[in-house]
């Protein structure tokens, strides 16, 4: 995931985020290298490249951690007892999406502030599963898969956009395969 990240800002052209990332990535593996027996992953960098969100089973089940951009002062942001996974920064940094399944054991798409406060879930889909979150540009919109099979390497995923504050689910994109990772 953190190649792709990188791939993806070099071809944007965005070699100040490409560059960020590769740092912050390095940082955060030898900062990992203690915690042996866990896994890190899903990494997100916020705007001002001063935070790393990422997803850790370092207390037993995977939740989100944050950690300053020298791999210090590692802490846990979400507080519940469900996993939650796929952190990813708004492009203003005042919210981090991420997926839950504290409401009813399945993923949805959730939000909170940087520092774990303010939760909401923005997806309440009885039928479906809703993974892999990314913000729009403007902050607007969050588009993410969604499908009715648990693992997104089975069955037909689309993709769907959700606005936060309304919650309003909007149908973007849907080929009959596995449309999955909108970033």
């Amino acid at each position: 995931i953190e190649i792709f990240v990188i791939f993806k800002a070099i071809i944007n052209q965005d070699l100040m985020k490409a560059f960020i990332t590769m740092m912050l990535i390095s940082v955060f593996v030898v900062t990992s290298a203690a915690q042996e027996s866990c896994s890190n992953f899903q990494a997100a960098v916020s705007p001002d490249g001063n935070t790393l969100y990422f997803s850790s089973n370092r207390s037993g089940s995977y939740y989100i951690y944050r950690a300053n951009a020298d791999g210090s002062d590692v802490q846990r942001v979400s507080s519940n007892d469900f996993e939650e996974w796929a952190p990813q920064v708004s492009p203003d940094g005042s919210k981090i999406a991420f997926v839950s399944s504290s409401a009813d054991g399945k993923g949805d798409i959730w939000t909170m502030s940087p520092e774990g406060g303010g939760v909401e879930r923005l997806t309440e889909r009885p039928d479906a599963y809703d993974y892999f979150p990314a913000w729009s540009p403007d902050g607007k919109w969050i588009v993410f898969a969604s499908g009715t099979d648990h693992y997104p390497t089975e069955g037909v995923w689309e993709l769907v956009l959700v606005k936060p504050g309304t919650k309003t689910v909007v149908p973007l994109f849907k080929s009959g395969a596995r449309d999955v990772f909108p970033d």
